[in-house]
């Protein structure tokens, strides 16, 4: 049983010719394909960046960013807001990466929710209502 070779293609037979194979023909659309690989990782980079962005620009509004600024107080308890959803963020992609991987089901699942938890427990207690007393 002779070997196929997986880049290869066969060409089709006639009676008077043998089996053959070719490399894959490369024309000038194919060689162009790095130049268009390069400009969409750029892009994507670009996409990525802005998305991180956008998220954080939501978590300080969220966060109650202007509140400081109209009653004059720090930005403190802001940045500690931000800081705890980032962390509840961080619990909820790894509950969605244990419901998409097969292997570390039970290690991203028992993270996330414990990521998801804890976040929750310094949300309380930024609104003075600990959930946990020390």
């Amino acid at each position: 049983m002779a070997k196929k070779k997986f880049f290869y293609k066969k060409i089709k037979q006639t009676d008077s010719q043998k089996d053959e194979t070719t490399k894959p023909s490369t024309s000038d659309n194919e060689k162009n394909i790095p130049k268009q690989k390069l400009t969409t990782e750029k892009g994507s980079k670009i996409l990525s960046g802005i998305k991180y962005v956008y998220i954080t620009v939501f978590f300080a509004l969220l966060a109650g960013f202007f509140s400081p600024l109209i009653t004059g107080q720090s930005f403190d308890l802001v940045i500690i807001g931000v800081i705890i959803l980032f962390v509840g963020l961080g619990g909820a992609i790894l509950v969605y990466k244990a419901a998409t991987s097969e292997k570390h089901r039970m290690i991203y699942l028992g993270s996330g929710f414990a990521l998801i938890i804890i976040s929750l427990i310094f949300i309380y207690d930024i609104m003075g209502k600990p959930l946990l007393t020390f």
